[in-house]
């Protein structure tokens, strides 16, 4: 290997380490709604916003977010919850990471959720 090779190897290892520490709140600044019909496009870790409802909860801090394209499973601990009361009907903006596994629909774990106007 050539030695630009290699330093353009090093430069893009740094840049990669500094993402990978950098805080998820800050990642997720930096994206965009999507629609619950989008989610499947999106991979594993990605970081995506959502808007729409909370509906039922299934158990284990996992609850069905539903929006005007269909519903997915978003897990919420419950300290992000205790924040503040969502009643029915209240709008919610969900900023969190796809989490798949091989053979299941994926899901979404909350990073923040914030109810809107």
């Amino acid at each position: 290997m050539t030695k630009s090779t290699i330093a353009a190897l090093i430069l893009a290892l740094i840049a990669l380490t500094i993402l990978a520490g950098a805080n998820n709140n800050e990642l997720s600044d930096h994206v965009t709604v999507v629609s619950v019909e989008n989610v499947r496009q999106f991979r594993n870790a990605s970081y995506i916003m959502l808007e729409g409802q909370i509906g039922r909860y299934l158990g284990k801090d996992k609850y069905i977010f539903n929006d005007d394209t269909g519903s997915v499973v978003v897990k919420i601990t419950p300290e992000k919850l205790d924040q503040f009361t969502v009643s029915d009907g209240d709008r919610v903006r969900i900023r969190g990471e796809i989490e798949r596994s091989w053979f299941s629909r994926p899901t979404v774990g909350a990073i923040e959720v914030e109810v809107i106007e």
